[in-house]
């Protein structure tokens, strides 16, 4: 099929005329293209750099809020393997009754003559109820320290609160030893509040 006369000046053009020609053709197409395919595609990616950037920036603020949580994750779990822990140090109510006999069984084996074992009004704390016990010992001073050692040792935690020393009742009873002592137990999340103090509102 013959080409119309139009093309005839092209069809007859010297051989580098139509390179330039085909060349400056393929240019127009390719400038054509830009403008109607690539130029409103990289508008679109220039409206969409800065909400990239925001992206990327929530990104790694997301990342270090995940470090920061697993981070705090390690922190709480070794908080509560303490927590266990120091639990088992603070006897429970049902093992009250034990720890009063080995308190009786101490004074007895260091030679403190007991003339009153009494335990007090709890005191109940936010997180432990304090248990105070009042004692009244005979002795000389070597078996009252070492009564003291032996509730030191005790694997319930045991505290003295108050002390006071007076010249023992009788020749053969040096010191007279009055005594508060304390143990606590826990008191687990979620356990009523404790009392307000009369008075307070």
């Amino acid at each position: 099929m013959a080409l119309p006369a139009f093309f005839n000046p092209i069809v007859n053009a010297p051989t580098p005329q139509k390179l330039v020609a085909g060349v400056m053709g393929l240019l127009i197409l390719v400038g054509v293209a830009y403008v109607a395919l690539l130029q409103p595609q990289i508008t679109v990616v220039d409206q969409l750099r800065p909400e990239l950037a925001t992206l990327q920036r929530e990104v790694a603020q997301n990342r270090t809020i995940l470090a920061d949580l697993m981070k705090f994750r390690r922190e709480v779990a070794e908080l509560e393997a303490r927590l266990s822990t120091l639990k088992d140090r603070l006897p429970s109510e049902r093992e009250m009754p034990t720890l009063y006999r080995t308190l009786s069984d101490a004074a007895a084996a260091s030679g403190l003559g007991m003339s009153l074992f009494q335990p007090r009004p709890v005191t109940t704390h936010e997180v432990y109820t304090e248990i105070p016990i009042s004692v009244t010992g005979e002795a000389g001073y070597h078996q009252v320290g070492e009564f003291l050692v032996k509730v030191a040792r005790f694997p319930r935690v045991v505290t003295v609160t108050e002390m006071k020393m007076t010249t023992g009742p009788r020749p053969r009873v040096p010191v007279k030893t009055d005594l508060v002592l304390a143990t606590y137990m826990y008191r687990p999340i979620g356990a009523p509040p404790p009392p307000k103090p009369a008075g307070a509102k």
